[in-house]
């Protein structure tokens, strides 16, 4: 009879353990493989999992025996994957539960990762495995401790979903209970229910990441459909094929850091052979710079009677905006073009200054002096800086999408990069040229694809 509870119990600890063991494996593989930028939720709770099947199955005689390898092998293994388990398990809590008060989640699983390693080293030196169990039992004690007043002061981000962590925690208190008293002798049976508490509290913590994870999915769709819904409103707000000036030739390069930009431009006709061009950066990126954006489209569109005005069309607009941009600032060009005439009118609201390059010279200059942001001062008052324009000369408006893009050292691509590509292939037509500007900024970055760090807008033109 005791030999048939002894081959029990030990189907039970090898069922155990390697649940535990297989589960955990397969986390960390998972986990490893599909992880989002600085997420190690799932691995951390992996390889804390994985630690324990290690450790249980190390104190099964049958898989000692099966095993082959030296018994020291397991004397070892034991202690030392239970030094490097909290570590994993407070990972695993900052990830979930955030860094808790006072950073004390973080600060344990940097201490103990320090401390398993020198504990291993010790265990190793002195060739006796778990020689540093007895100060190991005292950390986890106080960071236990530790864990309880994050709970009851409502440091931790936690969801309604976690109270499953809570019931698979109460079921591991009780089966620590229990397992004292059996040793204790107070209980008549010998079965320990360590195995059972831990297993309920895996399935209660599993369960709750499956809601979290099911309402973060849910989130994520409803943002897919937001984002959705605001390229929508931000394409509209682009100016169509049928505004775009027909008296010379143009070229447009517009392309959001993220999925809706804070960059705007728009033309303006004015008559059959004015225009004017207006582009705008707002400060910040998303959606909250778009919708700023949409309220820049709509104060200059409300100029129509002055359009021809710069200064006037732009403090117009900073009036209208000064208001209502919270923390936001807004820098603005416009410009009017007379192509019959030959001039261009300029107001800028610190916004980098156009580039212009005449035809057949070797010097491009910026054009128009930038005064306050829109929503810097309520009562800014703008000049224009007006000036004659040839046949074949080159003018590019943009934003500082261009002059932020970063080399792998840090470097900008500097306004005289941008001069210098201006000077560089002044026969070629202007999509071929915009092109070659971007392919120059994307070789700065070093990145296969043009992948900026902010949103990047240009518009150049070719006087007739």
């Amino acid at each position: 009879m005791a030999e048939t509870q002894t081959l029990t119990a030990e189907i039970v600890e090898i069922a155990y353990g390697t649940i535990l063991f297989s589960t955990g494996l397969a986390l960390v593989v998972l986990g490893v493989a599909f992880r989002s930028a600085r997420s190690y939720e799932v691995p951390a709770f992996g390889a804390a999992i994985l630690l324990h099947g290690i450790r249980a199955l190390g104190d099964i005689e049958a898989v000692r025996l099966a095993s082959g390898l030296p018994d020291a092998v397991f004397d070892y293994s034991g202690p030392i994957c239970l030094y490097f388990v909290s570590a994993a398990a407070y990972i695993f809590l900052e990830q979930y539960w955030g860094s808790g008060l006072w950073n004390s989640f973080r600060r344990i699983w940097q201490f103990h990762l320090v401390f398993a390693v020198v504990a291993t080293a010790v265990d190793l030196y002195t060739a006796a495995p778990g020689h540093s169990m007895e100060p190991y039992g005292v950390l986890v004690v106080v960071y236990r401790v530790v864990l309880v007043v994050n709970l009851v002061t409502g440091s931790l981000k936690t969801r309604p979903e976690d109270v499953y962590v809570l019931y698979g925690f109460g079921i591991v208190v009780l089966c620590t209970i229990h397992d004292v008293l059996v040793t204790a002798g107070v209980l008549e049976w010998t079965a320990r229910a360590r195995p059972l508490g831990v297993l309920a509290f895996m399935a209660g913590l599993g369960y709750s990441i499956l809601l979290r994870a099911r309402a973060n999915q849910r989130q994520l769709g409803t943002l897919s459909t937001q984002l959705r819904t605001a390229r929508q409103i931000q394409q509209s707000l682009l100016p169509p094929e049928s505004v775009h000036p027909s008296t010379c030739r143009h070229a447009v390069r517009y392309i959001p850091m993220d999925a809706v930009g804070g960059d705007f431009y728009d033309f303006v006709p004015i008559d059959e052979h004015r225009f004017a061009v207006l582009v705008a950066d707002v400060t910040g990126h998303g959606i909250p710079a778009a919708l700023i954006a949409s309220m820049l489209k709509t104060a200059a569109a409300a100029q129509s009677r002055i359009a021809d005005d710069p200064a006037e069309v732009v403090h117009e607009i900073n009036q209208r905006l000064h208001d209502q941009l919270d923390a936001h600032l807004v820098t603005v060009v416009y410009a009017v073009v007379d192509t019959q005439a030959g001039r261009i009118a300029i107001a800028n609201a610190g916004h980098p200054p156009p580039l212009l390059r005449r035809r057949g010279a070797s010097t491009v200059r910026e054009i128009g002096i930038a005064d306050a942001a829109i929503g810097l001062l309520a009562d800014e008052r703008y000049g224009a800086t007006r000036m004659a324009l040839e046949p074949g000369d080159r003018l590019l408006f943009y934003t500082d999408g261009v002059t932020e893009a970063a080399s792998p050292s840090g470097r900008h691509f500097s306004v005289e990069q941008v001069k210098s590509t201006l000077r560089e292939r002044p026969d070629v037509d202007l999509e071929s040229w915009a092109d070659y500007l971007l392919e120059k900024v994307r070789r700065w970055t070093g990145r296969p694809t043009l992948t900026l760090d902010d949103d990047l807008t240009l518009v150049a033109i070719d006087i007739p």
